[in-house]
């Protein structure tokens, strides 16, 4: 062949392997599907029922009602049986990977020599060694396989026998798995045939040795294999273990006859016609069929024995006693246990037939109703998808919601009518052009590539943002929780964006946020981005605070189960900011496709995010984006850690920028205004001028004015409360007075108002100076008043909520190095941590890296005074240094390693 890429010729010894190989194979194939049509044929699988049930009574038949001579052809019988049933393991061996579940013989990554050896040995299905077990049980019922093993003997040995083959009669009933495999072949022997019927009746070709025109659904296959082993289990498991936990009564009226005989004959006092009388006793009550009394010399001195009763008796059925109690008397008793061995055959084929009918009823009523209401319904909807893919314009969709079989309310149904519907929609929106895109994309299993482009490698900085307490929130909100998320959200993306990053990810309660490094940057550039990053992360936080209002502004009832389970309740985030490489690309399908970061680096930003619980801090930095800081932002960090996660990393630095959520963030602005165009002087009593919530400053305590309190208390109680000066939100207060919105103990117009308006009697007897109105000695002009502002209350609540149900304005001015300094929401984020308190946690961070750990320690007890306990690394690392007795671990190399608990 001229056309022949030389490149590519195989050589003639190759090919010929190759073919040789193929040949087999296509072989194998062939033999076993030979095999395996040999096994469901009709004939043979009728053959192997009747052998089971023969299995399952041919023991206890013989021995009800069976003479002794029949007993070898019971036994060739049950021979033949053992030997078919273990060529029937054989063959489905064969013909059915997943029956013998061999495993890989090949050592896979990561395993050890032990672990592999465990997965090798490891093999066989469950009904593979149901099977085994079952026909392993017949040897129990062939004397020249276990011999004498089951037979009876005398005293203990007899009753352990006794047991010992209740026990294997229990443990046979395993046989009936196979009656069970059996019925459930030709139940779907019979649904290929009726398919194949009703296609052929539908006018299309069946091929009648095709076994896949009926396919089960997976769910289906799935809820049938795990109901049936389950109720299988659960009726063997009770079957095997009652008769062990049941106490079994052994009879031992022969073995004590055969004593008190032994003790008459022993005793010089008793005569012979006394002794004579015991045995005949013995013989006509207790079934003996032999005594024999012999002296030392051997000579017989009694001797009574049925021999013909003795050779009609089974072996099994004979029980041997012999007493000698060293006197040169012997006794030799033998008793005839048929009729007990009888009784014993009849009630253990009753108990075969009641678990027949207990375990067709048990799989029966766990599968029935699953089979009806799901497995049946999602098989007629996969057919009615696989239609749908066939002709998307052809299917008549109103005629396909109201299918039968379908019970009304039930979610299968509601599924239906779903798609029901959207194949409707799609036939409107797609329109005979989109049909074949419609079949296409159904019958395709994966999809295509089109949309996904070329992924690329890119450096960025990630910043990984968790909602605190979101679980709890979700709970309390319900559906309200979407405005709570993208509220948040909004707030965080704008800020993002104003400092040159990108949202990526949206996680419910997390956000992943890239600012990403391009190749054309210069290191001032870099170096400017991770800044903006880092104060990014601030502003997220300050406005957080600011727009706490806006955020919860739900509905009275959302409001009241959140205020019950956090009653000072404020929005929190968990951050971290982490650099590193990724992989960009695009995941997903042409229905739905997501631009994405997959690298270690951002885990290692959510790292750094849920290490904020740990360490106490709002925000965590790692080593590497602490390095690409300028060092104006680098001068307001501090390390708080250095630690290695696990042996495939190198150790890594933690560090943070310190931040305090305590702060009123609206009256440090207004703060910052007055003091840029400071109000005339006025002469009024000195007020407190804190601006921190729980601060060390007085107020000490935070008054969480929930959104309409005072509206609502109105309502409810029908008291006015004093609004003059008032501003409602619980950031909102009257110049000069505290952040709850209530007066510092001034006189207003003559009148007293007490802080906070706490004691309800002062609330009842208050009086408003602005408007004259005292809740005491009420006149009609009084009552006019009330209502008057009752109306200023109920205007004021409503523009209130008008104003809060419109998007915050955030306005943040862009980033230079000298906002670290002149930005005073920023500066005031991180006043508990002045230069004094970084210099001197500078030298407790070294000493312990270092490993001068009580050095360390002492240096972190004095930041965490100085904080007045609040600092969080502080207690952290102190708890660190006290779990290990106060001095660093034995080798320690400066890092915390997590990999070995350290």
């Amino acid at each position: 062949n001229n056309n022949t890429n030389p490149s590519k010729v195989i050589p003639m010894g190759l090919q010929r392997s190759n073919s040789i190989s193929q040949m087999e194979t296509d072989q194998m194939v062939v033999l076993k599907k030979k095999v395996d049509k040999f096994l469901n044929n009709n004939y043979v699988v009728t053959f192997m029922m009747i052998l089971t049930f023969w299995a399952l009574f041919s023991n206890d038949i013989r021995v009800s009602a069976a003479p002794k001579e029949a007993d070898e052809g019971f036994v060739a019988v049950v021979t033949i049986a053992f030997i078919l049933f273990v060529i029937e393991i054989a063959l489905t061996s064969f013909v059915d990977p997943e029956y013998i579940a061999l495993p890989d013989w090949e050592a896979q990554p990561g395993e050890s020599t032990l672990e592999t050896w465990m997965r090798r040995l490891t093999f066989g299905g469950f009904y593979f060694w149901l099977d085994w077990l079952a026909t392993f049980t017949l040897l129990f019922e062939i004397p020249w396989a276990l011999g004498d093993a089951v037979s009876g003997g005398s005293g203990v040995q007899s009753a352990k026998a006794v047991r010992l083959v209740r026990l294997v009669r229990m443990v046979r009933l395993v046989r009936l798995v196979k009656l069970y495999k059996y019925a459930q072949q030709a139940k779907e022997l019979q649904k290929k045939r009726l398919a194949k019927e009703e296609r052929r009746k539908a006018g299309e070709k069946v091929d009648d040795d095709n076994d896949l025109i009926v396919e089960e659904s997976h769910v289906g296959a799935a809820m049938a294999d795990i109901t049936n082993k389950r109720v299988l289990i659960l009726i063997l498991v009770m079957l095997i273990i009652v008769p062990v936990l049941t106490v079994s009564e052994t009879d031992f009226a022969g073995k004590d006859a055969c004593h008190i005989i032994h003790l008459m004959a022993s005793d010089p006092n008793v005569s012979a016609d006394g002794l004579d009388r015991a045995v005949k006793f013995a013989f006509a009550h207790i079934n003996m069929i032999g005594v024999i009394i012999t002296d030392s010399v051997g000579d017989h001195s009694y001797n009574e024995f049925e021999q013909h009763h003795y050779d009609e008796a089974r072996s099994t059925d004979i029980s041997k006693y012999i007493f000698d109690n060293g006197s040169n008397i012997v006794t030799k008793c033998w008793s005839d246990g048929a009729d007990l061995n009888v009784e014993s055959a009849n009630f253990s084929i009753g108990t075969t037939i009641f678990v027949m009918f207990l375990l067709i009823i048990g799989t029966w009523a766990f599968s029935t109703d699953v089979e009806e209401l799901v497995i049946e319904p999602i098989e007629k909807m996969v057919s009615l998808v696989k239609k749908i893919s066939d002709n998307p314009l052809g299917v008549n969709y109103d005629a396909m919601a109201k299918m039968e079989g379908f019970a009304a309310g039930m979610e299968t149904t509601i599924l239906l009518a779903t798609i029901a519907k959207l194949g409707g929609l799609m036939k409107v929106g797609f329109g005979a052009a989109g049909a074949d895109v419609i079949g296409k994309n159904l019958k395709t299993d994966a999809g295509g590539g089109a949309y996904f482009g070329s992924p690329i490698r890119i450096t960025s900085i990630f910043g990984f943002c968790d909602v605190r307490q979101f679980t709890d929130t979700t709970e309390c909100l319900q559906e309200e929780v979407m405005l709570f998320v993208n509220r948040i959200a909004f707030i965080l993306h704008t800020i993002v964006v104003h400092y040159h990053g990108a949202a990526n990810k949206n996680i419910g309660d997390a956000f992943l946020l890239t600012w990403k490094l391009e190749e054309k940057y210069s290191p001032t550039e870099c170096s400017k981005l991770a800044d903006e990053a880092l104060i990014a992360f601030c502003h997220m936080h300050i406005q957080l605070c600011k727009y706490n209002d806006h955020i919860l502004n739900f509905s009275e009832a959302g409001l009241d189960r959140l205020y019950k389970r956090f009653p000072t309740y404020r929005v929190k985030l968990g951050t971290g900011l982490h650099v590193g490489w990724a992989i960009e690309g695009a995941i997903g399908s042409e229905r739905k496709i997501d631009a994405t970061y997959l690298s270690p680096h951002v885990n290692m930003s959510e790292f750094l995010e849920s290490s904020t619980k740990t360490y106490g801090v709002s925000l965590l930095l790692s080593e590497p984006f602490y390095k690409l800081l300028s060092p104006a932002a680098k001068k307001y960090v501090r390390q708080v850690d250095r630690l290695r996660r696990n042996e495939k990393e190198e150790p890594l630095g933690i560090y943070c920028y310190d931040i305090d959520l305590t702060v009123d963030f609206a009256e440090v602005l207004a703060a910052a205004k007055r003091a840029a165009n400071p109000p005339p002087p006025v002469e009024s009593k000195p007020v407190g001028t804190s601006i921190r919530r729980g601060s060390v400053q007085v107020p000490t305590h935070v008054a969480i004015n929930r959104p309409g309190d005072k509206l609502k208390s109105v309502k409810e109680h029908g008291k006015i409360p004093n609004v003059t000066g008032q501003q409602h939100g619980s950031n909102s207060r009257a110049a000069g007075g505290n952040k709850d919105g209530s007066a510092n103990n001034r006189n207003i117009g003559g009148s007293t108002t007490r802080k906070g308006g706490n004691n309800p009697n002062d609330s009842e007897e208050r009086i408003n100076a602005s408007a004259g109105v005292s809740t005491r000695g009420r006149t009609q002009s009084n009552v006019d008043n009330d209502a008057l502002l009752l109306q200023q209350l109920q205007d004021m609540e409503a523009a209130r909520k008008k104003k809060l149900a419109e998007k915050p304005v955030i306005e943040i001015k862009p980033y230079t190095e000298l906002s670290w300094v002149d930005d005073v929401e920023v500066v005031e984020l991180r006043h508990n941590v002045n230069d004094k308190f970084r210099g001197i946690w500078a030298d407790g961070i070294t000493a312990y890296i270092n490993g001068d750990w009580p050095k360390a320690r002492d240096i972190f007890q004095e930041t965490l005074t100085m904080s007045n306990g609040k600092d969080g690394p502080s207690k952290f690392l102190i708890s660190v240094i006290d779990e290990s007795q106060g001095k660093a671990p034995e080798g320690w190399q400066g890092y915390r390693d997590e990999s070995e608990g350290h």
